[in-house]
C-alpha cells in the first residue's frame, strides 16, 4: 500500500485534456440524428407491439366465444311430438276480447286471479299449452292444477278433454 492520494494522477491531467475537437458541431449533430433514428425506431416498435397486442387479444376474445358457449342448449323435450303433429301458430279457440291470449298470461290469472274461475283458467291454460305449444309438461302441471282445484261436483269426464286430461282423470279414478 501506497501512502499516494488516489486523486494525483487526474491532477497530472493537463487541460488540453478535456479539450473538445474543432469538428464539434458536426460530432454532435451526427449524434443527434442517429439518436432521432434510434428513438423513431423505438417508438414504430412500441405502436406494433401495442397493436399486435390488440389484435391477439381480439382474436382470443372471438375464439372464446365461438368455442365457449355462454351456456349450454338444453336438449328439446317435444322431440317426439315434433313429428306427429304440426304446432299451430294460434290457438284452437279465439280468446274474447280482454282475455289472455298466451297459456302464460292464463296460468298467472289462474294462480293470482279470482277462486272461483281458477279451474276453468288451469284447464284453459292446460289446453292452450298442450295445442299451441305442444308443451306436454306445462300442460301436465296445469291439469294436475285443475284436477285440485275442481269443484267437487265436476266428476264427470267431458268429450272436450284433451288425452292427457283424460289420462289424468283416469289414473285418479
Amino acid at each position: 500500500m501506497s501512502d499516494e492520494p488516489l486523486h494525483d494522477p487526474l491532477d497530472r491531467l493537463g487541460a488540453d485534456t478535456f479539450a473538445l475537437p474543432p469538428d464539434t458541431e458536426q460530432l454532435q449533430g451526427h449524434i443527434a440524428r442517429r439518436a432521432r433514428r434510434v428513438q423513431l425506431r423505438r417508438r414504430i416498435l412500441r405502436r406494433v407491439g401495442q397493436a399486435g397486442f390488440a389484435v391477439a387479444l381480439y382474436a382470443l376474445g372471438v375464439a372464446t366465444a365461438r368455442l365457449w358457449p355462454a351456456e349450454p342448449t338444453p336438449p328439446r323435450r317435444d322431440e317426439h311430438l315434433a313429428h306427429e303433429a304440426p304446432i299451430e301458430a294460434e290457438p284452437t279457440v279465439t280468446p274474447e276480447a280482454g282475455s289472455p291470449r298466451t297459456p302464460e298470461e292464463l296460468e298467472h290469472r289462474a294462480r293470482y286471479g279470482a277462486p272461483h274461475r281458477r279451474a276453468e283458467r288451469w284447464r284453459r291454460a292446460g289446453d292452450l299449452y298442450l295445442e299451441v305449444r305442444a308443451d306436454v309438461d306445462s300442460a301436465l302441471r296445469c291439469y294436475r292444477e285443475y284436477l285440485d282445484t275442481r269443484p267437487a261436483t265436476d266428476e264427470s269426464a267431458p268429450v272436450s278433454d284433451t288425452w292427457l286430461l283424460a289420462r289424468l282423470r283416469t289414473d285418479i279414478q
